[in-house]
């Protein structure tokens, strides 16, 4: 439930300001695989999951999610913010 997805979003944080990108982005990804695809909570989750991948280098693939972001989502808030963080890779 809500409960669920926001820990798995608040894990993310905490690991990712740890710079533990690989575990920040096992968390981030538990959203779509075990709470499904609702809009309120994905495009946090895939904003977070591609921070995680640009921390570890992968560019590639933080590069797809920014975009499926800004195309899934184009009205949300982290699509302006993934627009702009994508333009810096």
């Amino acid at each position: 439930g809500v409960r669920g997805r926001c820990i798995a979003l608040c894990r993310g944080d905490i690991a990712f300001k740890r710079k533990d990108f690989e575990k920040a982005l096992e968390f981030y990804l538990q959203v779509p695989a075990f709470y499904g695809t609702e809009d309120a909570v994905m495009p946090v989750a895939l904003l977070g999951s591609a921070r995680a991948y640009r921390g570890y280098g992968d560019t590639s693939r933080a590069e797809r999610a920014y975009l499926d972001i800004t195309v899934t989502y184009p009205n949300s808030a982290e699509a302006v913010i993934a627009k702009r963080e994508s333009a810096d890779l």
